[in-house]
């Protein structure tokens, strides 16, 4: 592990989404703290002014709108998955929330729990315990938006 941190320190490696999100967990830190933006007491979030997470082969962004805050224990992310994107790295597990909310507001996505699988279209939501390994797939036709709650 301080092999890897060493190498994206260097910028000989670039990280997966995962492994930021690993190493925001593990250092009990925002993944915005890890990007260098400054945090204050409230604002306007726009994603327009945003730099996304972007998974390996760029057909999944993930905006930190609101992020993690030890003080009320809560993240809201805003997610595109492009058509045919499958998100199953080793499946996700948040260490640092306990309930995971996952509304689809466009398109839809799998989710997919432990061995089952929802399939979710727009206006459906589903939440469960963030300690389930979960991914994510997107069988259509179009990009998936949708907004996670972590708490």
């Amino acid at each position: 592990m301080i092999s890897m941190i060493s190498k994206i320190e260097r910028g000989e490696s670039v990280p997966t989404i995962t492994t930021v999100w690993k190493l925001a967990n593990g250092l009990k830190i925002t993944l915005n703290a890890l990007s260098g933006d400054a945090e204050s007491g409230y604002a306007v979030k726009s994603i327009a002014e945003m730099t996304p997470l972007i998974d390996t082969d760029g057909r999944f962004q993930l905006y930190n709108i609101f992020p993690f805050s030890p003080l009320d224990g809560i993240q809201v992310f805003y997610g595109r998955f492009n058509a045919g994107y499958h998100y199953q790295p080793s499946m996700f597990i948040h260490e640092s929330s306990r309930k995971e909310y996952c509304i689809v507001f466009e398109g839809e996505l799998d989710v997919v729990i432990g061995s089952n699988t929802y399939h979710m279209e727009a206006g459906c939501g589903i939440d469960f315990d963030s300690h389930e390994e979960h991914g994510y797939i997107n069988n259509g036709q179009s990009d998936a938006l949708v907004c996670f709650l972590l708490i």
